[in-house]
Formats: structure tokens, C-alpha cells, sequence
């Protein structure tokens, strides 16, 4: 149970670092 939800933790942070990048990235665009 520890491993996987250890496992899930680390998933969301990665997609929550994508989703901080790309949006960065297109207010570096816009701006």
C-alpha cells in the first residue's frame, strides 16, 4: 500500500510540474 501510494504522490507532483511549466512557458510566449 506504501509503495503505491507513494507511487501516486510522486505521479501528481510530476503532473503538477508539467502543468506549472507549460504554463510558464506560454505566459513567457505571451509576454
Amino acid at each position: 500500500m506504501r509503495k503505491v501510494k507513494n507511487r501516486y504522490i510522486i505521479a501528481e507532483i510530476g503532473a503538477v510540474v508539467l502543468i506549472v511549466t507549460l504554463l510558464v512557458y506560454m505566459l513567457s510566449i505571451i509576454l
